[in-house]
């Protein structure tokens, strides 16, 4: 939500990351046919603007509640996989301290 007022903006990701003041983005896509559900995923460092992970996950849309909660889960996973050591240690000290600050 917070890059929506930045679809179709000409400003490059390293200038949009400024000023969110994040480091990192996470953009996704959906795609349906049918019944047929494929969800993908990356995180861009925002300041290289290089990907550090991509995921692409394929599910049959029965149950689009567990569907949610269940790629959340994996995705929020692979994410902190791909983070740096640093970075992981900051993310568990707002998680053990409260909510990390607005923008991060």
């Amino acid at each position: 939500t917070s890059v929506r007022a930045y679809d179709g903006s000409n400003k490059s990701l390293p200038q949009i990351t400024d000023e969110l003041g994040a480091d990192v983005i996470v953009e996704g896509a959906l795609v349906r046919v049918g019944d047929q559900l494929r969800v993908s995923v990356q995180l861009i460092d925002g300041t290289r603007d290089h990907h550090l992970w991509t995921g692409t996950y394929d599910r049959v849309l029965n149950d689009i509640l567990s569907i949610e909660r269940e790629l959340s889960a994996e995705i929020a996973g692979q994410i902190r996989a791909a983070l740096l050591p640093i970075e992981q240690a900051r993310i568990r000290s707002y998680e053990t301290v409260g909510d990390p600050p607005s923008g991060n």
